[in-house]
């Protein structure tokens, strides 16, 4: 056996059908794709080295077959270093592509053995090789259209919780496809192998397709709940703003009421020119007006307390925070509006946990013209910048509602054919966003 066949073998294996599993990744590569095929390629050759001097040394099976599952293992493992993603998803998907690939192996083998005996018995190896590689090229594109589909809308989930113990699933079917395997049993009972991998390859892809959709769903319950979670808020806060307008109503009415006594009173002494009983009196008068802070931003009632419920919150962390709204009534949905803006000052909040206090600031301009209104939120941040797949990342980021919060943001930008611009300089954070009401 040459020392080309045998990497050749090898390669037929495992590499042919590798970009398919790393393309269900491609904007989560840690390199770029080609660079990527390029250095597991030369894992490959030297796997196929070693196999060529392995062949020369040992003569038993399964000493062979030990060899191949090592390289399995580390092919997995390598994976984890390529792909920079949730570790139970990567291994979810490489142990789905064990059982392809063995299964690839063995079908080839009922072509080799039922097909062209003769050939293959004269050179096993090199006749082995030729139909693997054959039987990949065929299956390829079918095979990446079927992952394409139905795997990769569900390889975008990215909170960890959907993804608990999955793996365990392909894991099992891919003991199951190890252990039925030709170093065990006999060249004649290859149709028998490979109906039982065939079998447990399709058994796997159901389950997998099923717990994968399932994770999808959980998921999408997760983030409505979370969107429930947030206009509950919304509407207590809006519940605590009537409140407080009825109130004050409330206490207008008592004002002009007694406002009548009080001009009566001040008539009287001016009246009879008592200059001193009346400084006394409006010194008292003046004393009983409550001063108040007069926290009204907006006219949109909803967004109004939102503003209000996160000045107080930045002020309670010692936070400086400067408001400019200008939101007409009914302009735009209130409850969309909310979100956006009590999303984008929370992170702005929380990006300045680990700041000095004279460090921290919050600039919140909200402008509408005509049919459109623009945010810009600006905040100072420790310089530190978590990205995603081109996603800015909350510094909470283990948390489930952080990535919730901002992709609520993501979502009303969206739905009002708007656009969301962040800016990072000299540890200034700004976020704009616009919106426009179709």
């Amino acid at each position: 056996m040459s020392l080309l066949l045998s990497v050749f073998y090898i390669m037929a294996d495992s590499y042919v059908y590798m970009p398919i599993r790393y393309l269900m990744f491609k904007d989560k590569l840690r390199f770029s794709f080609r660079a990527t095929m390029s250095f597991l390629f030369a894992i490959f050759l030297i796997e196929g080295v070693l196999f060529y001097f392995l062949q020369n040394m040992v003569s038993s099976e399964i000493t062979k077959y030990v060899f191949r599952l090592i390289f399995t293992v580390i092919h997995i493992s390598l994976s984890f270093y390529f792909i920079n993603d949730n570790w139970q998803k990567v291994l979810f998907l490489a142990l789905v592509f064990v059982t392809v690939g063995f299964t690839g192996v063995t079908v080839s083998g009922i072509f080799e053995i039922m097909v062209i005996p003769g050939l293959y018995a004269a050179n096993p190896m090199l006749w082995e090789t030729i139909v693997k590689v054959i039987f990949a090229l065929i299956m390829y594109y079918p095979l990446y259209l079927l992952f394409d589909k139905l795997l990769r809308p569900i390889l975008d989930i990215d909170e960890k919780n959907c993804w608990q113990g999955i793996w365990l699933v392909p894991g099992v079917f891919a003991i199951i496809t190890l252990w039925v395997s030709r170093s065990f049993l006999p060249p004649e009972k290859i149709v028998f192998i490979a109906l039982i991998r065939l079998s447990v390859l399709i058994g796997c892809f159901v389950c997998c397709v099923s717990l994968s959709k399932t994770a999808k769903l959980v998921e999408e319950n997760t983030f409505q709940k979370a969107q429930a979670d947030n206009m509950k808020q919304l509407m207590q806060l809006q519940e605590k703003q009537y409140e407080k307008i009825s109130n004050h109503i409330s206490q207008l009415r008592k004002n002009n009421h007694d406002a009548r006594h009080h001009i009566r009173a001040v008539m009287s002494l001016a009246n009879e020119g008592n200059l001193e009983e009346l400084k006394i009196y409006l010194t008292k008068f003046i004393e009983q007006i409550p001063s108040g802070k007069g926290l009204f931003f907006c006219n949109d009632l909803m967004l109004n307390a939102i503003l209000e419920y996160y000045y107080n919150f930045a002020e309670s962390k010692n936070i400086p925070m400067d408001i400019k709204a200008d939101v007409p009534e009914k302009l735009f949905d209130s409850a969309d509006l909310s979100v956006l803006v009590g999303n984008l000052i929370e992170n702005a909040v929380e990006a300045q946990e680990n700041l000095a206090d004279e460090e921290k600031y919050i600039n919140l301009k909200i402008k509408t013209f005509e049919d459109k209104i623009y945010f810009v939120v600006e905040n100072a941040f420790d310089g530190v910048i978590n990205t995603k797949d081109g996603q800015y990342l909350s510094h909470k980021r283990d948390n489930l509602t952080a990535g919730i919060g901002l992709q609520s943001v993501h979502e009303v930008v969206k739905k009002y054919n708007g656009e969301l611009v962040i800016n990072t300089d000299n540890k200034v954070f700004k976020c704009s966003a616009m919106l426009e009401n179709n």
